[in-house]
């Protein structure tokens, strides 16, 4: 409960908009529902009058040239254009997504904690881990623009020692670690 996925989810395409309103960014998740809460939560922010505020901010700053704001043929929850042509394309773990890229990819809570990891066998726990590993190094990693300058945000707690944070910390991924409660050592 750090507000993780609002931050991940719905505030970083709407602030990254203000500083590069081309940018793609992909949000990939185990649960179709988060996907669509996020995204209309996405919209609702671009179309405040708050955030209208500080476009104008940023206008008068020379952060941005322009106001920007939703095409109107976009209305999809899931996937969306603003009208500087930058997007926010939210999919499932292990669905289609062909065709793809993005400069900035969140992947929020990649393994269904559902029937599986609350009442399967231990050997199916390491099916759905090694499966969520599987399209992260056969599907995600690749879909970056630019591998120089792209970025790769994981939210997750940790489910299984071989899960997707166990792969990317191998990988030398760095690591924000934030407890659940207080720890005067951590």
């Amino acid at each position: 409960r750090q507000s993780k996925s609002t931050i991940a989810g719905r505030l970083l395409p709407s602030w990254r908009w203000l500083h590069r309103a081309k940018d793609q960014i992909l949000i990939l998740t185990a649960v179709d529902d988060l996907i669509e809460r996020d995204g209309l939560r996405v919209r609702d922010t671009l179309r405040n009058d708050e955030y209208a505020a500080i476009q104008d901010h940023c206008i008068h700053r020379r952060y941005i040239e322009q106001r920007f704001g939703l095409r109107p043929d976009s209305f999809a929850k899931e996937r969306f254009v603003n009208t500087e042509g930058g997007a926010r394309h939210g999919y499932t773990i292990g669905g289609r997504f062909t065709g793809v890229n993005a400069d900035i990819i969140v992947i929020d809570d990649p393994h269904d904690l559902g029937e599986t990891f609350t009442h399967g066998s231990p050997a199916s726990r390491l099916r759905a881990v090694n499966e969520v590993r599987a399209d992260y190094k056969d599907k995600i990693q690749d879909r970056l623009s630019s591998q120089i300058w792209g970025v790769i945000i994981l939210i997750m707690q940790r489910v299984h020692p071989q899960d997707l944070a166990d792969y990317m910390i191998e990988q030398g991924c760095k690591v924000v670690c934030l407890p659940g409660r207080y720890m005067a050592t951590h």
